[in-house]
């Protein structure tokens, strides 16, 4: 349960600051668009900026999660704090689950009509 809470926050927040990069950057990308760049082009753009922040989250709380389990391995029971199924499950539903909240912002970003972009301020 606070694992789902977690996960969900974690998801939230990823979203939450790709949009607003995304919406402050509209002028940008219309100008990217105008410029000839595809919305493939685009989409990849924000999808590896995206995924170079998860990935950084991911290595850090791999690295905080493995120097603390000191502490957490008196809070487990039947698992080692070192248990690499858990790990690489967690690792993989995080990062699964943070592509699909980073590709709404790509998406939409991809889709900025470069004449409505340029008009905003």
């Amino acid at each position: 349960m606070i694992a789902g809470v977690a996960l969900l926050l974690a998801v939230a927040g990823l979203y939450g600051v790709l949009s607003y990069d995304v919406a402050h950057r509209t002028r940008e990308i219309g100008i990217r668009s105008a410029l000839g760049s595809s919305p493939r082009r685009t989409l990849g753009l924000v999808m590896r900026q995206g995924m170079l922040l998860l990935g950084t989250g991911v290595l850090f709380g791999w690295l905080g999660g493995w120097g603390l389990t000191g502490l957490l391995e008196s809070l487990l029971y039947g698992v080692s704090p070192l248990d690499l199924f858990t790990w690489l499950t967690v690792t993989v539903v995080l990062i699964g689950v943070g592509a699909l909240a980073i590709l709404l912002p790509a998406r939409r970003a991809s889709r900025v009509a470069p004449m409505i972009a340029l008009r905003t301020d």
